[in-house]
């Protein structure tokens, strides 16, 4: 009997140093990126900047994930081919995701040519989209 209560006092001073075991929550940056007609964009590069800085590309179906701590946040995403997008101020909060969806557009081509005619010179520029 002696033995069970050294036991039991042993167990209530080691749940009373311990404490309380809390779930863990993750506070998270997640999002999909898609062209025009709402095609995923597979490998877009994501860059998060703010607390925790981080870079990460998007899955074949267009989404991904990047666990973060609580606070202010700036978003980059990139794709070859088209135009850079960047979203500031993401405020992410304990516990909680944030969820980004992004549409990227084509990026817009410019050719920027010199001519040399006789002795003279052209500069002629064309923008295409």
């Amino acid at each position: 009997m002696r033995t069970l209560a050294g036991i039991l006092a042993a167990v209530a001073i080691a749940a009373f140093c311990v404490g309380p075991v809390s779930a863990q929550t993750s506070s998270a940056i997640t999002g999909k990126v898609v062209d025009g007609a709402g095609k995923p964009i597979s490998g877009a590069r994501i860059g998060i900047m703010g607390p925790k800085s981080a870079e990460t590309t998007t899955k074949s179906d267009g989404t991904y994930r990047v666990a973060v701590p609580p606070g202010l946040y700036s978003v980059t995403i990139s794709a070859a081919g088209f135009q850079s997008t960047q979203q500031d101020s993401i405020a992410v909060l304990s516990g909680a995701s944030v969820t980004l969806a992004t549409t990227l557009v084509p990026a817009t081509l410019t050719t920027i040519a010199h001519v040399s005619v006789g002795g003279g010179s052209t500069s002629v520029s064309d923008s295409s989209a």
